[in-house]
């Protein structure tokens, strides 16, 4: 009887240990899933982040660039518009302009040997510097070079630093603080003031304020004054020197790119060299059949720039290289508590690097040690019993809404419906009861019925067309950059009314095998949506994107409207849901475009979702297999 009783105990408690193991595996699976699936979210938001961020970013930097081009067109003084250029804008070097033969802007420049006279040359050989100074100024700037490295190499560094200082101008001075720069000759005055700097440093003395001045000079001066200067040894260690320098040299193999074979060629619009010791980076624009025009942009100063102008967060967006470490120059070394946890290409100006987000690594938790207990099972049944009531009750509450929602559009519908009808039955009534006095007052009755006539038809098509399913009838190659124009061309008027502007781009060749009529209907629904959700306060502004991917063709409709609160993004997409608000929906609407829209994304295998758009506007991307 005992061991009989025994046995039944042993087996309740290894069911229930069965019990307490599958509902624990099962719990701490379904954790597991569902923060896999969580985490996944958040990093796709991140990813999607910084696709806008890289996106808007490098709209705005082509958009200035154009602008700049077409200026220059127009400008009569190249060289004035680039020093006012360098001066507001940090990351522009400098302007090019060339045509089949050769490079019109900046000129060509080949320094020339002053000659010296006889008593002049007698005079150096004796290390004398007098008989030079009743030279002219190119004369005597040569002069007092050739006798400061003669002192120099004897070891008098006084005699030299006096011979420097008698040429002329003042080696105080920068070449933009001369009352006429074009007439000195600019590599003798730098190479003056560099052997002045390197003689006052070896004697112990400050040097900071001329070298400053001297990185302004070469800063302000084009490739070809540049080229029979460099290379210049730096044993200073100044560091605004050494970056003059190191952008000297980018500028001068940009131009010596254009030179030797942009000349013979069609230049890209963007152009550049990222692997060379001195990467440059062009952007180019056809001035006429002949004529070319580059603006070119310093790589690193431009990135330095848009990322570490970003506010603290979190996340720290950098760009990488292609061994997925932060690039020294412009920022911070990738610390051991951080981690690369997003990255995606940086755009057409930098096809070589990666945009991220760092992160800090997050911290392994340890499991509690009396995580195993034997009232566990009952709590976690306890839990599911709750979390089955309080599905059923939510899905109770749903289906509640559903038909509200349902109420709710039978109404709006019979209301518009109801109007027409309204003023078709008084027109009628009035005719029945002979209220008619002449022929043109019955001309206006029936011209009213008509145009009721013709409203009611017009509601009644709209709810057929919205309500319908989206069932996909025939499969064609589809060429987007084909649909996105005839759209463009078909809805831009209707911007226009509005005082906006519907812009167009198209990444790539992107084809696909769909339904033209569903896809071309669900981007109307995008664009009339647009046009409802816009603010009164602005310009309405809409960008129509399609984009080729490997495996999927992008659509994307972005606005600077309304846009959508980040908790109705979901729902926005089931029928009869419109988000309700001050200023919302003045066109009018059932809730029915975006669930079509939903739909026709469902039928082609594909998905749509919504993420913040142009200056707090909305952005619908609408994302569909090729096959």
């Amino acid at each position: 009887m005992i061991g009989s009783l025994a046995q039944k105990t042993i087996f309740w408690y290894c069911l229930l240990f069965a019990a307490f193991v599958s509902i624990s595996f099962y719990a701490f699976q379904s954790t597991y899933l569902l923060q896999q699936e969580s985490n996944a979210k958040e990093k796709q938001q991140a990813r999607e982040n910084l696709e806008t961020l890289v996106q808007v970013w490098e709209s705005g930097i082509f958009s200035r660039v154009d602008a700049w081009l077409n200026e220059i067109t127009t400008e009569q003084d190249i060289k004035v518009l680039e020093d006012r250029l360098r001066r507001s804008t940090p990351w522009f070097d400098s302007i090019y302009q060339w045509d089949q033969t050769q490079v019109l802007y900046p000129p060509l420049h080949r320094p020339k040997t002053p000659n010296l006279t006889e008593d002049c040359e007698l005079a150096l050989n004796r290390g004398e510097l007098e008989p030079c100074l009743q030279l002219d100024q190119t004369q005597t700037n040569y002069a007092s070079l050739i006798a400061a490295r003669k002192r120099y190499r004897r070891g008098g560094r006084e005699d030299a630093i006096l011979n420097l200082k008698e040429g002329r101008p003042s080696l105080t001075r920068t070449i933009a603080q001369l009352t006429s720069p074009e007439d000195i000759d600019v590599n003798l005055f730098l190479q003056r003031k560099l052997l002045l700097a390197q003689l006052e440093s070896e004697q112990g003395k400050s040097i900071e304020r001329l070298l400053k001045s001297l990185s302004e000079d070469i800063y302000s001066l084009n490739a070809p004054l540049l080229s029979p200067l460099l290379p210049i040894d730096n044993p200073t260690r100044f560091p605004p020197l050494e970056a003059a320098l190191q952008r000297a040299n980018r500028r001068i193999s940009a131009y010596n790119e254009i030179r030797n074979n942009l000349l013979r060629s069609t230049p890209p619009q963007v152009h550049s060299d990222p692997y060379s010791t001195a990467p440059y980076l062009l952007v180019t624009k056809r001035k006429d059949n002949q004529r070319y025009l580059a603006v070119q942009i310093d790589p690193f100063l431009l990135l330095e720039e848009i990322f570490s102008s970003q506010p603290e967060a979190t996340l720290r967006p950098v760009v990488i290289d292609a061994e997925r470490n932060p690039l020294p120059a412009q920022f911070a070394p990738l610390g051991e508590s951080e981690e690369v946890w997003v990255e995606i290409f940086c755009g057409r100006l930098f096809p070589h690097l990666r945009a991220a987000y760092i992160r800090k690594k997050p911290e392994t938790g340890e499991i509690p040690s009396n995580a195993f207990s034997l009232f566990l099972p009952l709590l976690l049944a306890a839990t599911i019993a709750g979390f089955a009531m309080w599905g059923s009750l939510q899905a109770e509450r749903k289906q509640r809404e559903f038909i509200d929602r349902q109420q709710a559009f039978v109404a709006r519908v019979t209301h518009e419906l109801k109007t027409p009808l309204a003023g078709i039955r008084l027109m009628a009534e009035s005719l029945q009861l002979g209220v008619i006095r002449s022929p043109k007052q019955g001309q206006q009755f029936a011209e009213r019925i008509i145009s009721e006539t013709d409203r009611l038809e017009k509601r009644i098509d709209e709810v057929l067309q919205a309500s319908r399913k989206a069932e996909i009838k025939s499969r064609v190659l589809l060429e987007a950059e084909h649909l996105i124009r005839e759209l463009h061309q078909e809805w831009s008027p209707r911007f226009q009314e509005q005082n906006g502007i519907l812009r167009i781009e198209i990444e790539g060749e992107p084809q696909l095998f769909g339904d033209p009529i569903l896809i071309k209907d669900a981007l109307q629904n995008l664009l009339s949506n647009a046009i409802k959700y816009r603010r009164e306060d602005r310009s309405l502004r809409s960008i129509l994107r399609a984009e080729d991917h490997n495996r999927y063709v992008e659509f994307s409709v972005s606005d600077n409207g309304l846009g959508v609160p980040a908790q109705e993004r979901k729902n926005i997409f089931q029928r009869f849901i419109r988000v309700e608000g001050p200023h919302r929906g003045l066109a009018g609407g059932h809730g029915l475009g975006l669930a079509f829209v939903k739909e026709t994304a469902q039928v082609h295998n594909g998905t749509v979702r919504c993420v913040d758009g142009l200056m707090g506007g909305a952005k619908f991307i609408l994302r569909l297999p090729k096959r």
